[in-house]
C-alpha cells in the first residue's frame, strides 16, 4: 500500500471513529435531554390535575434530577462537542488532500500531530479512563491554572510594590484643618 492510500485508510478511520463516538454521545444526551423535559411536564401535568398515584408522581418528578446527575458524571455534551471538533478537523485535513492537491507527506504530518494532540480532557473521561491515561490527569500536588475571568481580562492591577515604599497615608481631620 502506497502512502497516499495508507493515509487515506487512516483518515477515513479516525474521521467514522469521531462520527461513531460522537453521534452516540449526541444520542444519549437528546435521551436524556428530552427524558427529562417529558418526564417533567408530566409530573406536572399529573400534580396540577390530580389524576395519578403519588409514586408515580413522585417518580416522574425525579427523572430529571437523575438526567442532570448522569450527564454531569459522563459529560456526554463535552464528548459530543470533542469528538463532532475532531472529526470536522480530520475531514479539513483529509480535503487538503483531496481537494487542494497538498502533498501526502504534509498532511499526513497534520494527522500524526492532530493524531497526538488530541485527548478527551482528562476530567471528562471515567473512572477507569483516568486511571488507564497514567500521566495525563493531573496530581494533586499541582497548583490548578489561575482562573481567567472575562470581566478582569485588560483591568489595570497594581504593580508590586517597591520593599521600601510606605504606604500611602489618609489625611487626619487636623491636617484638613489646618488647609
Amino acid at each position: 500500500m502506497d502512502k497516499e492510500q495508507e493515509f487515506l485508510k487512516q483518515a477515513d478511520n479516525l474521521l467514522s471513529t469521531h462520527l461513531f463516538w460522537g453521534t452516540g454521545d449526541f444520542l444519549i444526551l437528546q435521551t436524556l435531554l428530552w427524558g427529562a423535559i417529558l418526564c417533567s411536564s408530566a409530573a406536572a401535568l399529573c400534580t396540577a390535575t390530580g389524576k395519578g398515584d403519588k409514586w408515580l408522581v413522585a417518580l416522574l418528578a425525579a427523572v430529571p434530577a437523575l438526567a442532570l446527575t448522569v450527564e454531569s458524571t459522563f459529560s456526554f455534551s463535552a464528548r459530543y462537542q470533542f469528538h463532532d471538533k475532531s472529526a470536522a478537523i480530520v475531514q479539513r485535513i483529509r480535503n487538503d488532500y483531496v481537494i487542494r492537491n497538498d502533498p501526502v507527506d504534509v498532511v499526513s504530518n497534520k494527522l500524526d500531530e492532530f493524531r497526538e494532540s488530541s485527548q478527551l480532557p482528562a476530567s471528562k473521561l471515567s473512572l477507569g479512563d483516568r486511571i488507564d491515561a497514567g500521566s495525563k490527569v493531573p496530581q494533586a500536588n499541582q497548583a490548578p491554572p489561575a482562573p481567567t475571568s472575562p470581566k478582569n481580562q485588560g483591568a489595570i492591577t497594581e504593580s508590586p510594590k517597591a520593599p521600601n515604599s510606605q504606604p500611602p497615608v489618609a489625611p487626619t481631620p487636623a491636617s484638613q484643618a489646618s488647609k
